[in-house]
């Protein structure tokens, strides 16, 4: 690498320093586009699934819950721990809840 490419290159870094860092993706509440995306080995098809489920279960409590998903294996949550957010709102609490107390 010549010198005026290594300069070239080192000031690009200082001055898009966050371009490599990874979005962070609320399931609970991102659309299919946004997880197809946003998420490492996720398209159209597994973000679809992702909504779908989300709306007829209750928001998922964690990452690992991605694993009740037809086609969503522990593969792709580890490609996207630093991605996944999990984000409970008043509602979804309540609704999670209940699920889990028969009510």
């Amino acid at each position: 690498m010549t010198k005026h490419t290594w300069l070239s290159v080192f000031f690009l870094s200082l001055i898009f320093p966050f371009a490599a860092l990874a979005a962070e993706v609320d399931i609970n509440h991102a659309d299919s586009a946004t997880l197809a995306a946003e998420l490492k080995g996720v398209g159209k098809s597994r973000a679809e699934a992702i909504v779908s489920y989300r709306k007829e279960h209750a928001p998922f409590r964690s990452a690992q819950d991605l694993l009740k998903v037809k086609g969503i294996g522990q593969a792709v949550i580890d490609r996207n721990a630093d991605r996944i957010r999990i984000v409970l709102d008043e509602e979804g609490v309540n609704s999670a809840q209940a699920g889990s107390n028969g009510q």
